[in-house]
């Protein structure tokens, strides 16, 4: 799934029958699983319990050949509660991370 393109994975998806934009939100939370970064706490507030994994930059900004490693990239993924990421997908909460 790395090396294939936006356009290609949103072919698998339909073929799955599936949103078109399914198969690279699960690459997404595959590949969080295999960082072993946890799922439990809020990036943005903190709050703990179930989160949701977050695009920063939507799957729909990317163009069509932009490679799915370059979508599901470390930097473009976040955990988010439903809240965050609600204000998140309607432009009203930005996340700013700091280099340590």
């Amino acid at each position: 799934m790395d090396t294939m393109t936006k356009a290609e994975a949103y072919a698998v998806s339909l073929s799955w029958g599936s949103k078109r934009g399914e198969a690279i939100r699960q690459h997404a939370k595959r590949l969080i699983r295999r960082l072993g970064l946890p799922m439990d706490r809020c990036e943005s507030c903190g709050a703990e319990g179930a989160t949701d994994l977050c695009h920063l930059r939507a799957i729909k900004d990317f163009p069509d050949d932009a490679p799915v490693s370059e979508i599901n990239c470390r930097e473009n993924l976040s955990n988010m509660c439903r809240c965050c990421h609600g204000l998140h997908d309607a432009g009203l909460l930005f996340l700013i991370r700091t280099r340590s």
